[in-house]
């Protein structure tokens, strides 16, 4: 039996459909019988159908609003702000589901208000049990665990502010105060670092210059700007990514001519660095149909190379950093929060102006440890 469809044919041969009064129109065709636009058409409707679900707003009436009302308008909350760019894609992604999973926790149809200190309590304990996860069927980390927390804590404060609930739990204060594991540092080697470089292409070299030298992750790298770079001067300031936080790094010869050699002709100040051949950014992700979407081109050049040189233990780009970081703090644990791009501490970042030619010397340091990273194959 053929299934009903979703649309209608006009007599101008659209395919349409009347949704709260007003008519939409989602392709045209040969005739009603061409299945192959009809198909395309009905895709697009979906797709309509589904954006137009998630941005209807959520009703919550406060009396009796239930565990899964609160849980959505919340989503819908976050899935607004990540749309402002406010946060990221990969944050709203990772706090929806620590929301869900409260909700299924608690129960989707209980009534909100009703949710008391020990059944927090209870999911806080059944959390850090580090059950196993739907998705992955393994059992999540401690660092997930506390995510799940961190979302909750999120949550009610957002609740408080709304008047969804006329005071916050009591033990949400220190709900997220427990220890975490020591987690360990991966880091390279000198001699894994030399064997990467020599296999290296140009290009990824550049960008391992910028790991090592300056501390960039994948995202930094990708989101480098024209302006950012003062080749005259062999000096970087840049505003990561991840923290907002700007720094500033002096360049190893190296990683300057790299990056000389990579410099777009007619680029405008604001323009990034390094592009794809499509000219888009190295680094990206976006919510396609409520689900994350990305793309790592840094990530995936660097494995290239471990894998031509059988150099992997589970590291991967971000490694580079931490061994810099390592090297660092090695040097001169001062400056090891300038270089990787962290806040100030305490009231120190009020009073005191950040000591970057302490930095310098540290880099100029750790560059004469790197001085075997040259452009011409790795030789020295």
């Amino acid at each position: 039996m053929a299934r009903k469809r979703l649309l209608t044919f006009s007599s101008d041969r659209r395919w349409r459909k009347q949704v709260s009064g007003v008519m939409y129109y989602f392709g045209g065709g040969k005739s009603k019988d061409d299945l192959r636009s009809y198909r395309e058409a009905e895709k697009k409707y979906l797709d309509f159908a589904a954006q137009r679900t998630r941005s209807s707003p959520v009703i919550v009436r406060i009396s009796t609003a239930t565990v899964l009302q609160v849980a959505e308008k919340y989503v819908q909350h976050l899935e607004e702000r990540c749309n402002r760019q406010e946060i990221s894609v990969s944050y709203f992604i990772r706090f929806r589901s620590s929301v869900n999973s409260l909700a299924a926790y608690l129960g989707h149809d209980r009534q909100f208000v009703e949710v008391s200190e020990l059944d927090l309590e209870a999911y806080k304990t059944a959390t850090l049990r580090c059950p196993v996860s739907t998705v992955t069927d393994r059992p999540i980390s401690p660092a997930t665990a506390k995510g799940h927390l961190d979302a909750v804590k999120a949550l009610y404060r957002w609740a408080y502010k709304t008047r969804l609930i006329d005071e916050q739990p009591r033990n949400l204060l220190d709900y997220t105060s427990f220890s975490l594991p020591q987690p360990s540092v991966r880091v390279c080697t000198i001699d894994e670092i030399r064997r990467l470089w020599a296999a290296a292409p140009d290009r990824t070299r550049a960008f391992m210059a910028l790991a090592l030298n300056a501390g960039f992750g994948q995202s930094d790298v990708s989101d480098l700007r024209m302006r950012e770079v003062d080749l005259s001067n062999g000096v970087i300031e840049h505003a990561r990514v991840k923290t907002g936080i700007v720094t500033r790094h002096k360049l190893w010869s190296v990683t300057a001519d790299l990056l000389s050699r990579h410099r777009r002709d007619g680029a405008a100040p604001s323009d990034r660095w390094f592009v794809t051949e499509e000219g888009g950014p190295l680094v990206w992700q976006r919510l396609d149909d409520a689900r994350l979407k990305k793309g790592d081109a840094i990530k995936n050049a660097f494995w290239r190379v471990q894998q031509e040189t059988e150099i992997n233990g589970a590291r991967g780009f971000y490694s580079l950093r931490k061994t810099a970081a390592t090297e660092i703090e090695r040097i001169d644990p001062l400056v090891t929060s300038m270089f990787l791009g962290h806040s100030p501490k305490e009231m120190k970042r009020f009073y005191a102006l950040r000591n970057w030619d302490a930095l310098d010397r540290a880099v100029i340091e750790m560059g004469k440890q790197c001085s075997f990273l040259t452009t011409n194959h790795g030789e020295s």
